[in-house]
């Protein structure tokens, strides 16, 4: 049950990775980069104490290299990725992470320096495809968040100085909302030298290559995340003006004006606190979601409302990549429809390990409030990747009154086998050793079910199952994310549901 991290060539899932960022696979001149120069509530492993009540500890992160980790004293409130300028993780940028764990955040500080060296290698690679950059970003969070004993999961904002902060725009804009809180980028500029790699496309992300190979950016007009940028009027490196006709193009962006501060970001009572500010501004809507109900406030749900008279609603089990691209488009084509949703983010619940016999009781509670606050008889159980691996587990166990009032069963992209926590071994490639799915699935004789899968995805157990009990397979799109076909998807999910009705 690999999640490998090659962010190209899965045709299968990267369940590391938020579930739309592979769907959305198609395919400056050197900035100076140098600017002016607890015990931990997460559980991580003991180091010493800075002045601030932090901590700070390096581990080793894949095609980061070694990233330093700064842990604030008490209980994190909030993650931050950091990415260094070219003159690499030291002096400013330190200043500026330990800046942040005064106001509750874990900030993982990366050197640009060995990140661009990683795509260097990659794009010399024969047939080298085009790079995800915004894969490589969730994975380092999700593998710090795990490795210093994070309770729970926080979507981390994006922060990049000088070349970072082009590298984090990129990274945002190419991301599926709900990856990122938001990004922050300090000094600026539309063009980067990206070391001979291609970036894909994503969500959204266009360029044209300038005559010195750098990559210049097209703003994102549709971006749906905020962008902040934090912009001194004394930069001689990156054009004020162009910064500014720039981000007057991209949706959720906003320049903050600094008069006195130039590339370096010197003086730090020139920019300390609207620096402090942008970040406050990034985490506060990632910091207070849409409360549940309180019978089940201990379970990460977010509704999707419908209008109409639908007598079914669909609960959602979401890959482990949480509430995000694949999860919140299929959600919002259902409710299009009439069915409201209820997505149950995989990420957030199964972050420390459940049983299937847990994961079924926290499942009823929710059928039953939703049965009754919106006035529902029947519920379609839909489970993607991760969420389809467990949902075999969750039908079987739970009561027959319950179980009788399941319309259908859409599995999309389930594999053989099932975790119940996400693991990093499952990110790194590594995973295995999970409950087999089949024995379960061949248990559910009085549920219809649908198992879909893309095209070319080889590690569905779908094509294996027509003789297993299984009502109907379909093929929609291509791969483990279905070529962004979510309108297709959810259709095929509806009328199967209505015909087993019949």
């Amino acid at each position: 049950m690999s999640r490998r991290l090659s962010l190209i060539a899965r045709s299968r899932r990267p369940r590391a990775l938020s579930a739309g960022l592979l769907a959305l696979l198609a395919c400056g001149a050197a900035r100076a980069a140098t600017p002016a120069a607890p015990a931990p509530a997460v559980g991580a492993r003991a180091h010493p104490r800075a002045a601030d009540g932090s901590y700070a500890t390096r581990l080793p992160a894949g095609r980061f290299g070694t990233v330093t980790v700064y842990i604030p004293e008490g209980q994190p409130r909030s993650v931050a990725l950091f990415l260094s300028g070219d003159g690499g993780w030291h002096l400013g940028v330190i200043g500026m992470a330990r800046a942040l764990t005064d106001l509750g955040a874990v900030v993982i500080g990366a050197d640009i320096r060995q990140y661009l060296g990683s795509l260097k290698k990659a794009a010399q690679r024969p047939g080298a495809p085009c790079q995800m950059i915004a894969a490589d970003f969730e994975a380092l969070s999700h593998q710090v968040q795990k490795e210093i004993g994070m309770s729970e999961y926080h979507v981390p904002v994006l922060i990049g100085y000088s070349s970072g902060a082009t590298v984090v725009y990129a990274a945002l804009v190419q991301s599926p909302p709900g990856t990122f809180a938001g990004a922050l980028s300090l000094g600026f500029c539309a063009n980067q030298d990206f070391a001979g790699a291609a970036l894909c496309p994503g969500a959204g992300l266009h360029y044209r290559r300038n005559p010195r190979h750098e990559l210049m950016f097209e703003p994102a007009r549709s971006l749906e995340q905020p962008w902040i940028a934090l912009q001194g009027q004394e930069d001689q490196v990156c054009s004020v003006h162009a910064v500014d006709e720039f981000a007057a193009q991209v949706a959720h962006a906003r320049v903050v004006k600094l008069p006195l501060v130039g590339h370096g970001f010197g003086v730090e009572r020139n920019w300390m606190p609207q620096f402090r500010d942008a970040y406050a501004r990034l985490t506060a809507r990632a910091e207070s979601p849409p409360q549940p109900p309180p019978d089940i406030d201990d379970l990460p749900v977010t509704e999707v409302h419908a209008g109409g008279e639908s007598d079914e609603f669909a609960l959602l089990l979401t890959g482990d990549g949480g509430w995000a691209g694949l999860d919140q488009e299929l959600a919002a084509r259902l409710a299009a429809s009439g069915v409201p949703t209820v997505g149950l983010n995989s990420l957030k619940y199964f972050w420390t390990e459940r049983t299937p016999q847990q994961t079924a009781r926290d499942v009823a509670r929710v059928l039953r409030h939703y049965f009754a606050a919106w006035n529902k008889r029947r519920v379609l159980l839909i489970g993607y990747s991760f969420g389809a691996d467990v949902l075999p587990f969750v039908v079987n166990r739970l009561p027959p009154e319950l179980r009788e009032r399941v319309a259908s069963l859409s599995l999309l992209g389930i594999d053989a086998d099932a975790s119940f926590e996400v693991r990093i071994s499952d990110w790194v490639g590594s995973g295995g050793g999970g409950a087999p799915t089949r024995p379960e699935l061949a248990a559910l004789t009085h549920v219809p079910v649908l198992c879909v899968y893309g095209e070319g995805e080889s590690d569905s157990i779908c094509p294996q199952l027509s003789g297993a009990g299984i009502a109907r397979e379909q093929v929609v799109g291509k791969g483990h994310h279905f070529s962004g076909e979510y309108a297709t998807l959810a259709a095929r999910i509806l009328a199967f549901a209505r015909s087993a009705q019949l």
